[in-house]
């Protein structure tokens, strides 16, 4: 809605070992699962976010940034830059779709 695009870090997603584990078993893609419980924040100062989040006990990470154009990229664990599509639906779908 704001026009702005991103771009993202996958290598500071705080993904749980359990995640990586049974999305590799089911050959689903991490990056493309709902979050339950996780909250995204746009802010100015993300480092003072984290601390500020620390703080009171919440675990916070800073996993990209806005950018102006309304394109979305992905830098990918290799440190490739990649354009990527935004989820359609929630990736655990698929294994209802099989």
């Amino acid at each position: 809605a704001s026009g702005l695009g991103c771009e993202l870090n996958e290598a500071a997603f705080p993904f749980n070992d359990s995640t990586l584990k049974l999305t590799s078993h089911l050959g689903l893609d991490p990056n493309r699962l709902i979050s339950s419980g996780s909250m995204l924040f746009g802010t100015n100062n993300p480092q003072k976010l984290v601390q500020a989040l620390a703080e009171e006990g919440i675990a916070g990470t800073v996993i990209g940034q806005i950018k102006p154009e309304p394109n979305f990229y992905l830098v990918d664990q290799t440190g490739t830059r990649r354009e990527f599509d935004p989820p359609a639906k929630d990736e655990i779908y698929r294994i209802f779709e099989r």
